[in-house]
C-alpha cells in the first residue's frame, strides 16, 4: 500500500494541485482523528485488549537502542506487548542499503548519549553472531523476551562471542525454526505496511523508535491505559531546545528534501517556521524541483 502510494505521488503527469490536495487530505488531522476514533470502537466492541505489536531485529541498530526502554514501557502501561522478530529488509524499500545501513549506524552513536544508552559499535555484527543471536531469540516467550533481548542485543553489539553461545545452549533453535520464525515475523511486518525494526504498530498506527514511543504513550494515556497519573514518558530525550535562539551570524539549516517522500511534505513547514522564527539560512533548497516560495 505505502509502495502504490508513493508511485502515484511521484508521477510526472500527477497534477501539482490534486497531488498537494490527496496529501493535505491523507495527512489531515481530522482524518486521524476519526481513523482512531473507529478503531477504539472496533476494539471495544470486539472486547480486545491494548495490544501492541513491536517488531525487533537483532542487527539493527535501532532496535537496540529501542530495547532498551521495553520493560518501562510494559511496566508503564496496561497493553499486552507482543515481540516480532523480523529479519532482511525488502530490497525495494531500501534504495542505497549500503549507504543506509551506515548512516543508521551513525545516527544511534549520535543519538544514543541523549537516551542514556551506551552504543560504542564501530561496525554491524558478523552474520554468525546474528544467526546464534536469532537462536537464541527465536522460540522464547513473550514474558522472557524483553530482559533476554536486552541481553542479547548488548553481547551482540560489543561483539561478545563467547555470551552469545552460552546463551544458545538454553535457548537454541534449529535452522529452520529460525528461518520460519523470520519469515512469519516478516509477512507481520509486510500486513502492518512497515518494513524494517524497532516500530511499534497499535491499532492502524505504526511508530518507529524510541524518538516515536512519546506518541504511542500520548495515545494510550488518552485512552485510559497509563498505569501512573503522573504526565511522565518513560523514554524522554535528554535534552533541552532553548527557548530563544539568537545570534550575530545566521547559523546553517541544510535540508534535503524529495518529493517522492511524504516525510518532505510534512518537514518543509517545519522548516519554514524554524527560518521565520530563528537567524536561520536555509541551504540546499536550490536544489527542490519545485520553487523555492512553495517551501519558505
Amino acid at each position: 500500500m505505502i509502495q502504490f502510494i508513493r508511485n502515484i505521488l511521484a508521477r510526472r503527469t500527477f497534477a501539482y494541485k490534486a497531488r498537494n490536495k490527496a496529501m493535505n487530505m491523507f495527512s489531515s488531522y481530522e482524518n486521524f482523528k476519526t481513523i482512531r476514533e473507529t478503531q477504539e470502537t472496533k476494539r471495544k466492541k470486539e472486547n480486545r485488549p491494548h495490544e501492541v505489536l513491536y517488531f525487533h531485529k537483532v542487527d539493527d541498530p535501532y532496535s537496540h537502542l529501542t530495547i532498551q526502554y521495553i520493560d518501562k514501557f510494559i511496566n508503564g502501561y496496561d497493553i499486552n506487548l507482543k515481540p516480532i522478530l523480523v529479519g532482511e529488509e525488502n530490497p525495494v524499500t531500501v534504495h542505497e542499503p549500503d549507504l543506509y545501513d551506515a548512516y543508521c549506524l551513525q545516527d544511534v552513536k549520535r543519538i544514543a548519549p541523549f537516551y542514556n544508552v551506551d552504543f560504542e559499535a564501530l561496525s554491524y555484527p558478523s552474520k554468525d553472531l546474528v544467526s546464534i543471536a536469532n537462536s537464541i531469540l527465536c522460540n522464547l516467550e513473550a514474558e522472557q523476551f524483553t530482559s533476554i533481548a536486552k541481553e542479547v542485543s548488548s553481547a551482540l553489539w560489543q561483539g561478545q562471542e563467547e555470551k552469545l553461545k552460552e546463551l544458545n545452549k538454553i535457548y537454541k533453535a534449529s535452522d529452520s525454526e529460525i528461518r520460519n520464525k523470520l519469515n512469519d515475523g516478516n509477512e507481520i511486518r509486510n500486513d502492518c505496511d512497515y518494513y524494517f525494526g524497532s516500530a511499534f504498530y497499535y491499532e492502524k498506527e505504526l511508530y518507529w523508535g524510541v524518538d516515536r514511543l512519546n506518541h504511542l504513550e500520548t495515545r494510550l494515556a488518552e485512552l485510559g491505559a497509563k498505569k501512573t497519573t503522573d504526565n511522565e514518558f518513560i523514554c524522554n530525550l535528554n535534552t533541552v531546545a532553548p527557548n530563544e535562539l539568537s545570534s550575530d551570524d545566521k547559523l546553517n539549516l541544510t535540508f534535503y528534501p524529495s518529493l517522492n517522500s511524504p516525510y518532505t511534505f510534512v518537514s518543509a513547514k517545519k522548516v519554514k517556521d524554524l527560518v521565520k522564527d530563528y537567524p536561520i539560512e536555509p541551504v540546499s533548497y536550490t536544489h527542490l524541483t519545485l520553487p523555492t516560495s512553495d517551501l519558505v
